[in-house]
This record gives C-alpha cells, structure tokens and sequence, in this order.
C-alpha cells in the first residue's frame, strides 16, 4: 500500500504526463516529427525516473522506462512516448483510486478496534477537512509545465499549397537602388518560409504573414513586425535585438535561446510561447498574454512585464532581477529557484504560484492575493509584502528576516521554521487567525528568531 506523501507526490506527475501524451499525439498526427521527438522522449524519460524513485520494487513502473535504438527515427520516438505516457497514467489513475479504496475498507473495518480511539481519529479528521474546505487547501509544489515542442520547418518550394523558399538578403545598412525594396516585405506571405540564418535587419515587416515559418538563426536585429502575425514561428537562437514585436501574434512560437534584448513586445499575444534561455533583458512586454509560456532560465533582467497575463508560465531558474512585473496575473506560474531580486510585483495576482527556493530578496510584492502560493525555502530577506493576502501560503524554512509583512493576512499559513528575525509583523493576521501583538509567543508556529 502507498505511503501518503508516495501518493501526493505520485499526483504532482500525472498532470504533466497527461500534457507530454497530448503533445505527442498531435505531433504525431500532424505530422510534426523533426526535432520533437529527443524532446519528448527527455521529458518522459525525466517524468519516469522520478516516478520510478517514488515506486522502486514496482516492475511495471520500471518496464515503461524507453530505451531507444540508435536507429529510431522522429515519429518512431513520438509514438513510443505517447504510448508509454498513456500507460503510465492510466496504471498511475488505478493504482491511486483503487488505493483510496482500500484505505476506506480498512478504516469500517477497524471501527470495531478500539472503539473510543477510533471515533477520535475519525473526529479529528473530519474538523481538519471542514477547516481545509471553508479556509484553505494546503499547497503542494505544482509540477512545471512541460516545455512546448519546437514546430515542424517550413516546407520548401513547389506544390498545389503554393510553398516556397525563401531566401533574401536585407541589410538596413546598404543602400539600395530601389527604396522600396524593404516595404514589399510586408505584402510578402511569408507563412511556411524556409529561412534558416537569413539576413534580414532593420526590415519592414510591420503587418507581414510569418506564420510556421522557419527561420532559427535568423538575423532580424531591428526590424519592425509590429501587428505581424508569427503563429508558431521557428526563431531558435535568431538575433531579434531591437525589434518591434508590439502587437504582434506569436502564439505557439518556439524561440529557445532567441536574443530579444531591448526589443518592444508591447501588446503582444504570446500563448504558449517558449523562450527557454532566450535573452530578454531590458524588453518590453507590458500587456502581453503570456499565458502557458515556457521561460525557464530566460534573462529578463530589467524587463517590464506590467500588467501582463502570466498565468500557468513556467519561469523556472529564470533571472527576473529589477523587474517591473506590476499588475501582472500570475495564478499558477512556476518560480522555481529563479531570480526576482528586487523584483516589484505589486497588486499581482499569484494564486498558488510557486516561489519555491526562489530569490526573492528587496522584492516589492506589497497588495499582493498569494492565496496558497508555495514559497518554502525561499529568500525573502528585506521584502516589501505588507497588505497581502497570503492565506494558506506555505512559508516552511522561508527566510524572512527584516521583511515588512504589516496587515498581511497568514491565515492558515505553513510557516515551520521560518526566519522573521526582524520583520515587520504590525496587524498581521497570524496562522491561528489572531491579530499580531508584540510581544506574543510565534514559537508555536514553528517560527525562529524575533520580529522587530
């Protein structure tokens, strides 16, 4: 029988399983194979080991662990993934159902023993769930989102779909003997396009037609796509500095190590988007909808992200150093031992975000709703969190030394361990739901050291 903690930490991965089982599938199907399936194999590969670490005598468990031949191609790894991940959820869904189960039959059976030890524990249980229904339901880590998979190049030349390749060389730099070489772009449909490392800087694509077209390695270096439509563009380590992305449609775009330093995304729709390690500091994505997007390890110092949708994104080990991330809906996103050193996050949304290892020292995230955010072993030294709603948040082993954490609400929040050597407490709502007043015994809660 599964241990609890086996259980909860076995339901943490089936979220992404199931995500990894849809991605390969419609891979599969739409016959989007080159350069997704060594993706997607890593990141079930990944997802089953750690199940395998929970589980280590179940045979099952390790006999879905993939082994590929050498000579496996792109949609051979695909199919093998989708087929594994199905498995391994559905074995997953039954093993915990049927262990729930059990878990009951034995609880009716043992009402009989010890009757009067019985009724207290079932008691105990009961206030415990009543409490958890009405005020909170403590946080676990979300599992992060697993990374999009980059989009099939463009197809080349030819055909009844009326493909071509492209291939142009524009450089703002020369002078050409027609001037409106450079506006013709924008009347170009571009869609499709094969352009792996062409030249095109300074070009005039405001409006222009990208969609699904491959360009990674790209030099578009202050070029103007404002309002350009770029649905699931190709723009692997492509050279975007300076450009005017505002307005633009980049839904589903696949820009791992892209450089976007100080380019202007104002406005931007940027769904699904996945910028892992691509750079993107001191860029402006104010009011853009990130919602979805992969960022892990992306530098976005100095970026402004205010009033952005950022909902579900994954910012894993990101640098989100002096950012202005101001109004910005968060609920969901993964923070996971990134960088928000002196960060301002004021009156954002970050239900059930999670903080987890992350460096949050000096941050502004007074007004903030934390509702269930999981911030434990976090860095919060000198943070600025007062009025914010952090009910139910787990702070476990969170440093919060000289933090301001005046009229917060902590409500039912984990605080085991934590450092407030020095904070700022002043009408701040405690776990147990009292008002703080100096001089009260925190040892209770598990706290260490004293507040100012």
């Amino acid at each position: 029988m599964l241990e609890n903690d086996t259980r909860r930490s076995l339901r943490q991965y089936i979220p992404a399983l199931k995500s990894l089982a849809k991605s390969a599938e419609r891979a599969f199907h739409m016959g989007m194979h080159e350069g997704t399936g060594d993706m997607a194999f890593r990141s079930y590969d990944a997802l089953q080991k750690k199940i395998a670490e929970l589980m280590p005598e179940d045979v099952y468990v390790g006999a879905l662990g993939l082994s590929l031949g050498t000579d496996s191609n792109e949609r051979q790894k695909l199919a093998q993934v989708q087929m594994a991940a199905s498995q391994l959820v559905n074995y997953l869904d039954t093993l915990l159902n049927d262990g729930e189960a059990e878990d009951a039959k034995s609880e009716l059976k043992n009402l009989g023993r010890d009757l009067s030890d019985q009724i207290s524990e079932i008691t105990r249980r009961t206030i415990r769930r009543a409490v958890r229904s009405i005020d909170f339901d403590m946080p676990v880590p979300p599992v992060p989102p697993v990374p999009p998979v980059p989009p099939v190049p463009g197809f080349r030349g030819g055909g009844s779909r009326g493909g071509f390749k492209f291939k142009i060389e524009i450089d703002g730099d020369e002078k050409r003997k027609n001037g409106e070489e450079k506006g013709k772009n924008a009347d170009k449909n571009l869609s499709g396009a094969h352009m792996e490392g062409v030249n095109m800087r300074d070009a005039e694509l405001e409006g222009a037609h990208m969609d699904g077209a491959f360009m990674p390695r790209a030099d578009l270096s202050g070029s103007n796509m404002s309002s350009a439509s770029m649905t699931g563009i190709n723009l692997e380590s492509a050279n975007l500095r300076d450009c005017n992305l505002s307005d633009a449609k980049l839904d589903g775009a696949y820009a791992v190590r892209a450089d976007f330093s100080n380019a202007d995304f104002n406005g931007a729709s940027m769904e699904g988007v996945n910028l892992e390690e691509a750079n993107l500091s001191n860029v402006n994505l104010s009011d853009v909808n990130m919602e979805g997007g992969y960022l892990a390890r992306a530098n976005l110092e100095n970026a402004n992200l205010a009033n952005a949708n950022l909902e579900g994104a994954n910012f894993e080990e990101a640098n989100l150093k002096d950012a202005d991330m101001s109004d910005v809906k968060m609920d969901g996103a993964y923070f996971a031992r990134a960088n928000l050193q002196a960060a301002t996050l004021s009156n954002a949304g970050l239900k059930g975000a999670n903080f987890e290892e992350a460096n949050l020292k000096d941050v502004e995230m007074s007004d903030c709703n934390m509702k269930n955010a999981y911030l434990a072993r976090a860095v919060l030294t000198g943070a600025h969190l007062q009025n914010s709603n952090m009910k139910g948040a787990n702070l476990e082993g969170a440093v919060l030394r000289d933090a301001d954490l005046s009229d917060c609400n902590l409500k039912n929040a984990s605080m085991e361990g934590a450092n407030i050597e020095g904070a700022q407490l002043e009408n701040a709502i405690l776990p147990n739901g009292a008002t703080y007043e100096a001089g009260m015994d925190l040892s209770r809660f598990g706290l260490k050291g004293s507040p100012a």
